[in-house]
C-alpha cells in the first residue's frame, strides 16, 4: 500500500491497521513491568483491599485513609478484575488487569485525536495526528500505568470533540451540531470529576474562555448551558453521593487543600521546577511531535486567524502556561494537551505537503530542525546507558533498539532535506511504537537491580512462605502490593521488634543501616531469630538510592 493512500485513510483497511497498531502499541506490553513506585502501587493496592474488604467507598492503603483523588480510577480497576475473574477463571489477578482501563482510555483518546481533526481539518490530518500522539513516550508510558491520566485524557477530549464540532459548523446555517452530543459532552465532563476531580473541567473551562475572548464567532448559546448544566451533575452524581459517604472535611484537606492548592503554592513531593519545564523536557517526552515545533510556530504564526487554529490554540495556551508556573512539576500534567498539538502538527505537515513555504528555505531555520532531529540519537544513547549502567553490558536488544533509532535518524534527514515532513512524522512515529515496545518487553523488564520488590516476590514464592511481612526501612507500595494486605510497615526499630515478638509467625525483611540495632535490641530480649540466606540488593529508583536487604523470620 502506498504510504500516500494509507495517510489519506481512503481504504478501510486503513482503520484495521490503526487498530493493530494500538492493540501492539499499548496492549501487548501491558504485564511485562512489574508495579511501579510510587503512585501506580498505591492505586494496586488500594483496589486490592477494596476488593477484599468489599468497601468500595472508603479507600484505604494498608490502615492510611487514601482520598487525595476521588474514586473513579479505583471502580473501574475493581471492576475489571472481577470481569477479568469471570471470564479468565483467575485465582491471582495479573498486574495487567489492573492496568487495563489506562490502556483502554489511551485508546479511546487516540480515536478522539483523529475524530477531532477530522472534524476540524480532514481525515488526513486526524490519522497523522492520531499517529503522533499514540507513538509520543508520554502517552505509551501512562498507558501502561495503573493510575488516572489516561481516562482522563479520554474523558476531556470528548467534550473537546464537541467544542470542535460547534467550531466546524459556526458559520454554517444549514449545519448544527446535535443536542444530544452536546448534553453527552456535558456528562462525559461531569464524569472526569470522578476521575480526577476538577482538572479536566479547568482545561475545558479555559479553552471556552479563551474561545469567547477571541475574535472567531463562538457564543455560549451553542454549549446548551442550562440543560448542560443538568447533564453535567447527572454524570458526576456518583463523586457527589461518594462524598456525602465519606468524611468530606477529610476529603477537602486531603484533596482540595493538600494535594492541590499545596502545589499551586510550591512544589511537592521534590517535584519542583522553574517555568519553562514542560517546553524542554517535552522535546523528549513529546517526541516526535517535538521535532516540528519551530515549524509548527512559524506556521501557526502565518496562519493565526484560521478559527480552527484559535480553538487548538485556546486548548493548548492558557492551560499550558498555567502548568509551566505552578510549582509542582510533573510530566503527565501536560497529557491533556498534547492532542492539541498533535492536530496542530498533523495540520501543518499536510499544508507544508501542499504549499512552498519560504521559511523553509531559510538556513537559520535549517540549522536548528537539524539539531532537534538529533533526538532519535539521544533516545538510543540513553537506552545504552540504561543497560549498560543496570545490566552492566548491553543486550542485544539495547543494541537493536539504538541501531533503528540511528538508521532512522540518517533517513529523517534525508526527508527533511526535502522538505518532506508527512514522511519524517510517519517515519519516526513508527520507530518510536516499535522501539519503546521493545524496551518494555525485552529490557525494562530484565533490569533487576530496579525491580526491588520483585526480588523480594519472587523469593517469597519461590520459597512458599507464608507469613506476615514487616518492613523496615524499605517499604515501597510495590512491594506492600506484592506481599499482601497483610504487610506490616514499621516506622522504626521498636516497632519492627514488637511486631516480630507478637507470637505469629512473621517475615522480617530490613534495609542494612537499621539491621545492627535490631539485632541488639533482639539479644537483650532473647528473642530467636532465623537469618535467611538471601540478601536482597538493588536500586530504589523512588529515592534514587542503593538498598541492601536481609530477611529474617522468627
Amino acid at each position: 500500500m502506498h504510504l500516500e493512500s494509507f495517510c489519506k485513510l481512503e481504504s478501510k483497511y486503513n482503520k484495521y491497521i490503526l487498530f493493530i497498531l494500538l492493540f501492539f502499541n499499548f496492549f501487548l506490553s501491558l504485564n511485562a513491568l512489574p508495579p511501579l513506585d510510587r503512585d501506580e502501587s498505591r492505586y494496586l493496592q488500594s483496589t486490592t483491599q477494596m476488593i477484599e474488604t468489599n468497601d468500595y467507598i472508603n479507600i484505604k492503603f494498608l490502615d492510611t485513609a487514601r482520598v487525595k483523588k476521588p474514586p473513579g480510577i479505583y471502580w473501574l480497576q475493581a471492576g475489571t478484575v472481577h470481569i477479568a475473574k469471570e471470564i479468565f477463571f483467575l485465582e491471582k489477578i495479573p498486574v495487567w488487569v489492573y492496568r487495563l482501563p489506562s490502556a483502554i482510555g489511551a485508546t479511546i483518546a487516540v480515536w478522539l485525536t483523529l475524530l477531532i481533526g477530522k472534524t476540524l481539518f480532514n481525515k488526513k490530518v486526524g490519522f497523522i495526528a492520531a499517529l503522533l500522539l499514540m507513538s509520543t513516550p508520554l502517552v505509551i508510558v501512562e498507558s501502561h500505568i495503573a493510575k488516572t491520566d489516561s481516562v482522563l485524557l479520554a474523558c476531556v477530549l470528548f467534550p473537546l470533540l464537541a467544542l470542535a464540532k460547534i467550531i466546524s459548523v459556526s458559520d454554517l446555517k444549514e449545519k448544527k451540531i446535535s443536542d444530544s452530543f452536546v448534553y453527552w459532552a456535558w456528562f462525559i465532563l461531569g464524569i472526569s470529576l470522578l476521575i480526577k476531580g476538577p482538572i479536566g473541567v479547568l482545561i475545558v473551562f479555559l479553552t471556552i474562555i479563551s474561545l469567547k475572548l477571541s475574535k472567531i464567532n463562538f457564543k455560549f448559546s451553542y454549549l446548551k448551558i442550562r440543560k448542560g448544566v443538568f447533564y453535567f451533575f447527572l454524570g458526576s452524581l456518583p463523586c457527589l453521593i461518594w462524598l456525602y459517604h465519606v468524611d468530606t472535611g477529610h476529603f477537602v484537606q486531603q484533596s482540595i487543600v493538600n494535594d492541590m492548592l499545596m502545589k499551586v503554592i510550591k512544589g511537592q513531593e521534590s517535584h519542583g521546577a522553574y517555568p519553562g519545564f514542560y517546553l524542554i523536557t517535552s522535546l523528549l517526552s513529546c517526541w516526535p511531535i517535538s521535532l516540528f515545533l519551530i515549524p509548527l510556530f512559524l506556521w501557526v504564526y502565518k496562519n493565526i486567524r484560521d478559527k480552527k487554529i484559535v480553538f487548538l490554540l485556546s486548548w493548548l495556551v492558557p492551560a499550558w502556561i498555567i502548568f509551566e508556573f505552578i510549582p509542582t512539576k510533573l510530566s503527565h500534567y501536560i497529557l491533556p494537551l498534547i492532542p492539541s498539538l498533535s492536530i496542530l502538527t498533523a495540520a501543518m505537515i499536510v499544508d507544508i505537503k501542499k504549499n512552498d513555504f519560504s521559511f523553509l528555505k531559510n538556513r537559520i531555520y535549517k540549522a536548528l530542525l537539524y539539531f532537534l532531529s538529533l533526538t532519535p540519537i539521544i533516545l538510543g544513547g540513553l537506552i545504552l546507558y540504561i543497560d549498560q549502567r543496570f545490566l552492566g553490558n548491553n543486550s542485544a536488544y539495547s543494541l537493536i533498539v539504538a541501531l533503528i533509532y540511528f538508521i532512522t535518524f540518517i533517513t529523517s534527514l534525508y526527508f527533511l532535506f526535502k522538505n518532506n515532513y508527512l514522511f519524517s512524522g510517519i517515519l519516526h512515529s513508527f520507530t518510536n511504537i516499535v522501539c519503546l515496545s521493545i524496551m518494555l518487553i525485552f529490557i525494562f523488564p530484565n533490569l533487576k537491580s530496579l525491580w526491588v520488590s520483585e526480588q523480594i516476590y519472587e523469593y517469597v514464592s519461590k520459597h512458599k512462605i507464608q507469613r506476615s511481612v514487616v518492613l523496615m526501612g524499605y517499604s515501597e507500595p510495590s512491594a506492600v502490593f506484592r506481599l499482601g494486605s497483610d504487610t506490616y510497615i514499621a516506622n522504626n526499630v521498636d516497632e519492627a521488634f514488637t511486631r516480630m515478638k507478637n507470637g505469629k509467625k512473621n517475615l522480617l525483611i530490613i534495609e542494612s543501616k537499621f539491621e545492627k540495632e535490631f539485632l541488639e535490641k533482639e539479644k537483650l530480649n532473647n528473642l530467636i531469630l532465623f537469618k535467611h540466606n538471601k540478601i536482597i540488593k538493588g536500586l530504589n529508583y523512588s529515592k534514587g538510592k542503593n538498598v541492601l536487604l536481609s530477611i529474617y523470620s522468627n
